[in-house]
């Protein structure tokens, strides 16, 4: 099982997602795996505390593709 954190750029609270292997093979193969850009050191407030964390920004197109495929995991 894999974990994926996603994290807001106005500083709303994070979402994490449980990636189970239907969706874990989509994601291995979809643009998700190609989001392209470098990490960027981004300093989040998470868990009561100032982190910094290694970011990759999300397009809309990879976002909203992502988001469809995890409610319908969800709903299998």
């Amino acid at each position: 099982m894999l974990d994926i954190s996603f994290y807001t750029t106005n500083g709303s609270q994070s979402e994490t997602v449980d990636v189970g292997e239907t969706l874990y093979e989509w994601l291995a193969q979809s643009d998700f795996s190609k989001i392209g850009g470098a990490s960027i050191e981004t300093e989040i407030y998470l868990d009561e505390e100032n982190v910094i964390l290694p970011l990759v920004e999300l397009n809309q197109d990879i976002r909203s593709s992502v988001q469809e495929n995890v409610q319908r995991s969800n709903h299998q």
